[in-house]
């Protein structure tokens, strides 16, 4: 996630602030479906996150212990780079 995403990000909208705010408001719209799906996906079963998994940590979600790279990583971060890839590649 960090070489694939957050450096590329970075490098691309550091000069870029209008487009980069612009960003973080898709983020926040696409942060709150993956949540969404994330508790659907949870109350069904589709998968767990096992108490004793290598995650740096959990962050409680209501009854739900959802790790921090999830909400760092899928949740945040995610849709901000495939932006950044899009808009870099449309540009060229």
């Amino acid at each position: 996630g960090i070489v694939s995403l957050v450096i590329p990000t970075f490098f691309w909208l550091h000069n870029r602030l209008k487009v980069a705010f612009s960003f973080f408001k898709t983020a926040i719209f696409f942060t709150l479906t993956s949540i969404l799906h994330e508790i659907v996906a949870l109350n069904n079963q589709h998968w767990i996150f096992p108490e004793t998994g290598t995650f740096l940590g959990y962050a409680p979600f209501f009854t739900y212990m959802i790790p921090i790279e999830e909400y760092l990583f899928f949740f945040i971060l995610f849709s901000i780079g495939i932006l950044t890839y899009y808009e870099f590649f449309e540009e060229s």
